[in-house]
């Protein structure tokens, strides 16, 4: 039972295989593509070494020397079991697939589900805005219509409960804005 280098698959085979297309151009044995470790959207953010199997993101600040490394930052497993995953391992031993499998799916689900409260959150924003701008509306109709007849009383108490009814949507609308992350 011990650890076999020799049996590493070469790092610029595991990377190509592990993240395809989205794989830079290497340059001086470094490529560029995006973060799986924390899911980011930078293209740019994360590098591999080809040669070495060292890796770097610029955004989340994970780091290793080689693909064992990052094989036990991917599926949040131990040494052995990420080389028992990546076959350098000599005691047949299998590792908890289902483990790391559940771990990466439930990962997935809690972005998905920050990415729903998100979206939630910019569309009650975005309902926020469209009431103000409603308001507005009715804000500039009825001054339209005291121009013609200031005298009106009706039209005076409308455009008191316009300017409110604005007054609160647009205080709501900057709290919601201020908020660190929404609701």
């Amino acid at each position: 039972m011990r650890f076999r280098k020799e049996q590493l698959p070469p790092a610029s085979t595991f990377y190509r295989a592990e993240f395809g297309k989205s794989l830079g151009r290497p340059a001086r044995n470094w490529a560029r593509t995006t973060c799986r470790l924390h899911h980011g959207d930078n293209p740019y953010s994360f590098c591999v070494n080809l040669q070495t199997g060292g890796y770097y993101c610029h955004s989340c600040g994970a780091r290793g020397g080689d693909v064992v490394s990052y094989v036990m930052q991917r599926d949040h497993i131990t040494f052995k079991d990420a080389c028992v995953l990546l076959k350098c391992w000599d005691d047949k031993a299998t590792v908890n697939q289902d483990a790391a499998r559940r771990h990466r799916q439930e990962k997935q689900r809690e972005q998905q589900r920050i990415a729903d409260g998100e979206a939630r959150v910019r569309a009650f924003r975005l309902d926020l805005r469209d009431e103000i701008h409603a308001d507005q509306q009715i804000i500039n109709e009825i001054s339209r219509s005291l121009a013609l007849d200031p005298e009106n009383d009706e039209l005076w108490s409308c455009l008191s409960l316009a300017w409110e009814s604005r007054e609160i949507t647009e205080a709501e609308y900057m709290a919601e804005i201020e908020a660190p992350y929404g609701r």
